[in-house]
């Protein structure tokens, strides 16, 4: 299992402390469910990622104007000594942080399996693969959890992609979102959101919404 933060901006008038605090406990208490590696993505002009050994340093490059993901890794493919190997996975610009599993083989034989070629030994960049060779993008997305439901794997993702955050997951893994100081957030867990101080948190419906 591994943690996953998404957060997209819904106001521009925001008390910038308030929402790097939140964004801080939130992933603080995503931290649990991995504790192997980290990382954060977010869209400025365009796609930043970061990735380190180090919980501490991602909420430092959190920035509360800009949709942003980032994750805790419980590593079950790929080394996670080698930070390529860690997310949020990129391909082109386009990042993924994922709690789940597509497939369990090497590199080599996910590729076969799935008719891509990887940079990384980790299994989420299938997702990004087929995503960046389908004809309609986009609504490929849209319908992520559906892909995941055909490969019998099971998907929690956040996903910054066409400019802004998309969610999916399907039955099998757990996804959670609340609205609070001005932004909508989606975390693992309703029990994360509680210990971190927010209230209201609601699940979200298996398969993918534009956050």
């Amino acid at each position: 299992m591994c943690g996953i933060v998404g957060y997209t901006p819904l106001t521009a008038d925001y008390d910038r402390i308030t929402r790097a605090d939140a964004f801080q406990r939130l992933f603080d208490e995503s931290c649990i469910r991995g504790l192997h590696a980290y990382g954060i993505s977010h869209l400025k002009s365009s796609l930043w990622t970061y990735r380190t050994f180090d919980a501490k340093e991602i909420p430092y490059y959190f920035e509360g104007d800009r949709p942003t993901i980032a994750h805790a890794r419980y590593c079950q493919s790929g080394d996670w000594h080698v930070l390529e190997n860690n997310q949020p996975i990129v391909v082109g610009q386009t990042a993924l942080a994922f709690n789940g599993c597509i497939h369990m083989g090497t590199k080599e034989e996910f590729e076969a399996a799935f008719d891509v070629r990887c940079e990384t030994d980790n299994d989420g960049e299938i997702f990004l693969c087929k995503t960046a060779d389908a004809v309609d993008a986009e609504e490929f997305v849209r319908k992520a959890s559906g892909f995941v439901e055909t490969i019998s794997g099971s998907f929690a993702g956040v996903c910054l992609a066409f400019g802004q955050l998309i969610v999916s997951h399907n039955a099998r893994r757990p996804l959670w979102r609340c609205e609070a100081h001005g932004a909508r957030w989606y975390a693992s867990t309703a029990d994360i959101f509680r210990r971190a101080g927010f209230t209201g948190a609601t699940p979200v419906a298996v398969g993918t919404e534009m956050a």
